[in-house]
Formats: C-alpha cells, structure tokens, sequence
C-alpha cells in the first residue's frame, strides 16, 4: 500500500499515514519532497543546530526545485518562441 500525506488538524502539519499508523514527515522528508539535498536545512541559528520545526517550517514557506526549475524552462522556451515568431 502507497503511504497518504495528509494535512493534520490542529497545527501539527503534514502527516503521512500508512497501514493506518500516522507519523509526522522528518526533515529529510522534507527536504526530499522539496527537491534539496539532504540535511540542505541542518544550520546554526543563534549558536544552535536548528530544530526539526524551525528546519520544517522553513521547508514549508519554500517554493519545490523541481517545479521552479520547470517554470524557468517554460519561461527560456516560451521567450524563444517568441522571438522566433515576432
């Protein structure tokens, strides 16, 4: 069985759900599903590593690599059609 991302309820963010256990997604997860590398949000904020909620958080606000990359090319491609055809 394919596991489920789920928005949770209550501010607890995205869950993924599998043979009917729920767990949060970790950071790496993330990072994953975002199109970084691994451990891309594993910093020092204020002297500290970062929290998995801050590195969650941050992950969350972000745009995914892949779907920027892709608009980008959709951009290059739609320009040179453009010019191609005045």
């Amino acid at each position: 069985m394919t596991p489920t991302l789920r928005a949770s309820q209550g501010g607890e963010g995205v869950l993924v759900a599998r043979d009917g256990i729920t767990r949060r997604l970790t950071p790496i997860e993330w990072e994953r599903l975002q199109g970084f590398p691994d451990e891309w949000t594993s910093v020092t904020y204020k002297g500290r590593p970062a929290s998995d909620k801050q590195r969650t958080t941050v992950l969350g606000n972000s745009f995914p690599v892949p779907m920027m990359r892709w608009i980008g090319q959709r951009i290059d491609y739609l320009e040179e059609v453009d010019r191609e055809n005045p």
